[in-house]
């Protein structure tokens, strides 16, 4: 719970600055993005350890959040462009959708291994 309040934080600070007209340049242009994937597979997450698998120490094979990664990345990047002009594709959020993926499963796949060598739920 605290990662998705972490990325919640994030996202408001972004757009926060956004809003009020001084946008951060890298932090607005791909923070976002990069924490877009992990954001919501840790939401899917919570809510597949309480609901479906009820196991606390469940964690998305790596191929799933993969998945997700491509998914957001062809929503985002080539079919939402391809219908508004708000959107534009871009090849260096596809990279951040993957690299918040890969950093995202590497962070769970670590604190599993530290949290079950400790004896604890995760």
């Amino acid at each position: 719970m605290r990662l998705l309040i972490g990325f919640a934080t994030a996202w408001a600070f972004i757009h926060f600055f956004r809003g009020i007209g001084h946008p951060l340049p890298f932090l607005n242009g791909y923070l976002t993005d990069f924490l877009a994937v992990p954001a919501m597979a840790h939401l899917a997450l919570l809510i597949i350890r309480r609901t479906v698998a009820r196991d606390p120490g469940f964690v998305f094979p790596f191929g799933w959040v993969l998945f997700v990664a491509a998914y957001v990345s062809l929503v985002m990047e080539v079919l939402a462009p391809a219908f508004s002009p708000r959107y534009t594709g871009d090849w260096g959020d596809v990279a951040a959708y993957f690299a918040g993926g890969v950093c995202y499963q590497l962070w769970m796949k670590r604190k599993t291994v530290f949290a079950r060598n400790k004896g604890e739920p995760v």
